[in-house]
């Protein structure tokens, strides 16, 4: 009989409600971020910043071996929808 996978699915939900509390706690330092460069009339988006970033997950994915072209990916989203997210919330 196949053992079941129900536990299995239930962690896994645990870790996606992670992932979206850590998202969103992201956000929210992105937008103070953009609160002050906007103060201090400086451009927000930081695309030197943004390479940095990728680098370092992409070493990171590395190091859990993870495939380091799909977290650069994963990452290359989340960057772009913070940049949009912060523009709205102006």
């Amino acid at each position: 009989m196949m053992k079941s996978v129900n536990p299995l699915r239930r962690r896994l939900d645990r870790i996606d409600d992670d992932i979206v509390r850590l998202l969103a706690r992201r956000l929210r330092v992105v937008r103070e971020i953009n609160r002050i460069k906007l103060a201090a009339s400086v451009i927000p988006r930081d695309r030197a910043r943004e390479r940095e970033v990728l680098a370092r997950v992409e070493a990171a994915a590395r190091r859990r071996h993870l495939p380091p072209a799909v977290v650069k990916r994963l990452y290359r989203d989340i960057l772009r929808s913070c940049v949009a997210l912060a523009r709205r919330a102006k």
